[in-house]
């Protein structure tokens, strides 16, 4: 069966609610777009401001002053990854921690050399050293301190210290920074730690000594967003579209011929029960007019009779005996064909 066909019948017969129902869907596709262009979207946004960073670390350098032949007398080494004993016994420490610049802020330097003890891992024998503590106050920036240990001296030490302890726990000598500040906003502390290894001709740290820390003030606002222009450009179209639809819906219940669909739709649907021939005529016959093609469909199948369809005057018929049953859109073309 013809979708079309079907169609322009359901327009023929229900155009006008066809179109109101159109006309509907396109009031509310506009009221839809008239809310969403008139409601931006509104979201709570988060930014950190007043952001401050605080940096610390530690340099480090020593002097050739030794008989080596690695080296020239006099050359300063700086942040190698190994002095040796003989040719660099001491060992200069730089401290730098860089805050906001522009304002008064406090610092606290303090470098230590920390010799621990311990046993399961709790300790029981800590020795702590202070080769500096400065504090002072900047609007510089930066802040720096140097400090010099005799590493030779530092090793007689922790070898003593280790014979003594024998073998009931672990050793560890470490160089520890701490940094305590205070800046117009905020204030904290900074620590680093790097163990340091001293054998019978040189030293070396296991790790860098540095440390940072970043502060801000989160502030939480709304921010409104336009609409998004598909949110309402969409049901812009869709109203338009239901408005072209309802008019062509309008158009075809005035132009389309509901009786002529139907006879269609049926011819379409006992399509195996129509043959196309020549309208029956003669005296002898006579004429009964059917008043729905599916009516005529039905008198063929009770008389098992095929209906014959005449494309000239658009009539159908079903001859049994001398009585010729007959459906036509247009009467009138039946009774001037007949001459009656």
């Amino acid at each position: 069966m013809s979708t079309s066909t079907l169609l322009k019948q359901r327009i023929s017969r229900q155009g006008l609610l066809i179109a109101a129902a159109l006309v509907l869907v396109a009031a509310l596709a506009l009221v839809g777009a008239a809310l969403a262009y008139t409601s931006p979207t509104t979201s709570t946004v988060t930014e950190q401001t007043n952001q401050q960073t605080i940096a610390t670390s530690v340099n480090t350098s020593a002097v050739v002053t030794g008989n080596t032949s690695l080296y020239q007398r006099g050359t300063r080494l700086q942040n190698m990854p190994v002095y040796f004993l003989a040719a660099s016994p001491e060992l200069t420490f730089s401290a730098q921690t860089t805050v906001p610049a522009g304002q008064s802020v406090q610092v606290t330097q303090q470098l230590s050399v920390v010799s621990q003890a311990s046993r399961e891992g709790r300790p029981f024998y800590t020795d702590r050293r202070t080769l500096l503590s400065q504090s002072t106050r900047t609007t510089s920036g930066v802040v720096r301190a140097t400090a010099t240990v005799n590493v030779t001296r530092l090793q007689g030490a922790i070898q003593r210290t280790e014979d003594e302890i024998g073998g009931v726990g672990t050793f560890e000598t470490r160089v520890e920074l701490h940094v305590t500040y205070e800046t117009d906003r905020y204030q904290g502390q900074l620590t680093a730690k790097a163990p340091i290894q001293v054998t019978g001709g040189a030293y070396w740290f296991g790790d860098s000594l540095s440390a940072s820390r970043e502060h801000a003030t989160p502030v939480t606002h709304q921010v409104t967003k336009p609409p998004d222009p598909v949110s309402y450009l969409g049901p812009v179209g869709v109203a338009l579209a239901a408005l072209v639809a309802a008019g062509g819906v309008v158009y075809g219940w005035r132009t389309f011929d509901a009786d002529e669909l139907e006879a269609e739709l049926v011819r379409l649907r006992y399509d195996e029960w129509i043959s196309t021939g020549e309208f029956p005529t003669g005296t002898e016959k006579r004429y009964t007019g059917i008043s729905t093609l599916e009516d005529l469909v039905d008198v063929a199948i009770d008389s098992n009779k095929r209906v014959l369809y005449d494309p000239d005057i658009e009539a159908y018929a079903v001859v049994d005996s001398d009585v010729v049953y007959y459906y036509s859109p247009d009467p009138f073309n039946i009774d001037a064909w007949l001459d009656t």
